[in-house]
């Protein structure tokens, strides 16, 4: 028979932890969209996307994809200045919120890479928090944006979903949008 005081120290712990999410998870799943301003795009061309989370707050990541299945994560990611990366913070939007990326007051501007060919971009939108730490890595503590320990389009949704799905009660969509790089 447990005792009082053998579980006070384990609830005292859990409400020094606390939490960032709702006390009650919503039961509807979150919707993301994502919209770029051209679905063909020059290698050196500024780059810029809009994505909203609709019906239900949620954490928002977004990764690039390219031709040769190499994956980034956009967000979320370790901007700060220019000489010190911020630690990696979870990318929160309120139900109905449209964000710019990279925002008006980013530090940093996106340019289009190569190679030549279709990019994909993936929104996924969790209510829950994600750890991703074994999918990702900072190849150096000055980089800003993660680089995938995976590889291709259907590795990096497996991945998202597991992770997603080892949370109980965790809800979450995923959107793409592709692109052409051309030279």
């Amino acid at each position: 028979m447990k005792s009082w005081l053998a579980s006070a120290p384990l609830t005292f712990v859990l409400m020094a932890c606390g939490s960032d999410r709702p006390a009650v998870q919503p039961s509807t799943p979150p919707t993301v969209t994502l919209a770029l301003p051209a679905s063909t795009l020059r290698a050196g061309d500024n780059f810029a996307l809009t994505t909203s989370v609709d019906r239900t707050s949620a954490y928002l990541y977004l990764y690039s994809v390219d031709p040769a299945g190499q994956i980034q994560q956009l967000l979320p990611n370790r901007t700060g200045s220019a000489t010190k990366p911020l630690p990696e913070q979870p990318f929160l939007v309120e139900a109905g919120q449209t964000i710019a990326f990279p925002s008006k007051d980013a530090r940093f501007s996106v340019f289009v890479e190569g190679p030549p060919g279709t990019s994909t971009l993936v929104a996924f939108a969790s209510v829950q928090p994600l750890n991703l730490d074994a999918l990702r890595t900072y190849p150096s503590t000055s980089d800003t944006f993660a680089q995938m320990n995976i590889a291709g389009f259907n590795a990096l949704s497996e991945g998202l979903k597991m992770a997603a799905d080892a949370l109980p009660g965790n809800l979450y969509a995923q959107t793409t949008a592709a692109f052409t790089v051309v030279k």
